[in-house]
């Protein structure tokens, strides 16, 4: 059998989330968006050949994902939440997401975000596609970074594997049916769906980018690059060479925030995630005022606005 190793954990905040799914092969970026304490869930099963995620989310969050290289990553959303999206489209437990390898993808989830994530060796869907005579998905460039509405009885099946797995690791050890059926569904199954529906479906419902989405990803860009500062709005649009009207529909339409907002809750997530990594034992006022507040009142204010508590409430790991 080929050993298989669980987690199942919960957390207080994305940041430590993210911290923990990047540890796993994956490079993770995830952010706060909406005010208030909540959950984050994850349960994670790995072998030699594939790595099976389960991630739940109480609060609203921001998130760009990087797969693990060397895997080919399906994405199985489980919600369909009214305004969450992937790549600036409608996210629903309808479609199914061949996520790329090098460029992954950005999301942003609702309260009650549930989704799977399975990623199966290159070399074993390879290896399955020549036994099977099933196209390799891994040979259909233009599939990667899709997504696609597959017929509902496979997509169907791929769910049921999936959430069979995840039920049979509970099993006891000592239950070697249990542990041949899991290794079973891992190693063979559940791949081998994936290529049924991959050989059926060699084309996604792309969209082409609108120049709206092409000054959000620049706003966000420029943010990113200058997340130290106390942005201005008016910056930001010249940053982006994009009109305000432009970028406060284009964030609203992504993140349901203004982008005022976005900036200070982007600056915000950074120091939570500062404080949560605080070794040095840095005082909260030096760790606020390198990411760009100085009027330590109101960051306070704003801190226990979005996170549900205070900055000196915020635990160190």
């Amino acid at each position: 059998m080929n050993p298989v190793l669980a987690t199942h954990q919960h957390f207080s905040s994305v940041s430590e989330f993210s911290d923990t799914v990047s540890q796993l092969g994956w490079l993770t970026h995830f952010r706060q968006l909406d005010c208030g304490t909540g959950a984050t869930s994850l349960s994670a099963l790995l072998n030699s050949t594939a790595i099976l995620l389960r991630v739940c989310c109480d609060r609203r969050t921001k998130q760009d994902v990087v797969p693990p290289q060397g895997y080919q990553t399906i994405g199985l959303p489980l919600s369909s939440l009214k305004s969450s999206t992937i790549q600036n489209r409608p996210l629903n437990n309808g479609q199914l997401l061949y996520v790329h390898e090098q460029e992954g993808f950005s999301c942003v989830g609702d309260p009650g975000f549930d989704a799977y994530t399975v990623s199966i060796a290159s070399s074993r869907m390879s290896e399955l596609s020549q036994n099977l005579h099933l196209s390799d998905p891994g040979d259909t460039i233009d599939l990667w970074g899709t997504e696609i509405r597959p017929d509902p009885k496979r997509l169907a099946t791929v769910k049921a594997i999936v959430h069979k797995i995840f039920d049979l690791e509970q099993s006891p050890p000592q239950d070697l049916v249990a542990r041949s059926t899991l290794d079973e569904l891992i190693e063979a199954q559940l791949p081998s769906a994936l290529l049924q529906i991959g050989t059926s479906q060699h084309s996604g419902n792309r969209v082409p980018i609108r120049n709206r989405e092409l000054a959000l990803q620049r706003a966000i860009n420029y943010v990113e690059n200058h997340s130290k500062e106390a942005l201005t709005v008016e910056a930001l649009c010249l940053g982006a060479a994009t009109s305000l009207s432009t970028l406060e529909r284009a964030f609203r339409e992504r993140f349901s925030i203004s982008p005022k907002r976005y900036i200070v809750v982007q600056r915000l997530n950074h120091v939570h995630a500062a404080l949560l990594d605080n070794h040095e034992r840095r005082t909260i006022s030096d760790v606020a005022s390198e990411w760009g507040f100085w009027h330590m009142g109101q960051f306070a204010a704003d801190y226990k606005l979005l996170f549900g508590y205070l900055p000196s409430k915020t635990s160190v790991n």
